[in-house]
């Protein structure tokens, strides 16, 4: 590993210990046990069959567990434009585990989890395994309503190609 991964992956742990250590006060008007559901769009810088930034949009669906931790089913729609094919379309279902903390005002998160890429190209269609791991906050901004921002990077048919994602959107607690 270089001096700069080493210090990225110590600065990543060292944010998880902290946020599961942090105590986890419930959001106004929602429960230790209250589901959410959260709509984002962003960006996404790539390195598949091709490099670039296009755009995404996530649906996800956070289901708790414990006082901090959540079991977390989205899906990502994804588009660009490669080098064998004119244009890809991406469905990228996941399910990862989110741990948060922090103050009612302001919680962070990270997650991590594992997923598959099904990449529709119009030469050929492909499906592979994805992991990713993301951080990101949760701010409310009504008693059952808030905004997320999150960013989470994906390996896509581990460790062949890559996916940056940032992206804000809503978080309704249903």
């Amino acid at each position: 590993m270089t001096g700069h991964s080493v210090r990225t992956a110590a600065a990543v742990w060292t944010f998880l210990i902290v946020l599961a250590a942090a105590p986890a006060a419930p959001v106004a008007g929602q429960s230790e046990r209250s589901s959410t559901i959260s709509l984002t769009v962003g960006a996404s810088a790539y390195d598949l069959s091709g490099t670039g930034t296009s755009s995404q949009a996530a649906a996800r669906l956070g289901l708790p567990f414990g006082p901090r931790w959540s079991a977390e089913i989205a899906t990502t729609y994804f588009q660009y434009g490669s080098q064998g094919a004119d244009h890809v379309r991406a469905l990228l279902p996941e399910a990862s585990v989110r741990v948060t903390g922090g103050p009612a005002r302001t919680r962070a998160f990270a997650v991590a989890g594992v997923g598959l890429g099904w990449f529709d190209q119009e030469v050929y269609n492909e499906t592979d395994l994805t992991l990713h791991v993301g951080l990101g906050l949760d701010v409310p901004i009504r008693p059952t309503w808030g905004l997320r921002a999150e960013t989470r990077l994906r390996s896509v048919d581990p460790w062949t190609g890559s996916m940056l994602d940032f992206g804000m959107g809503l978080r309704a607690t249903l």
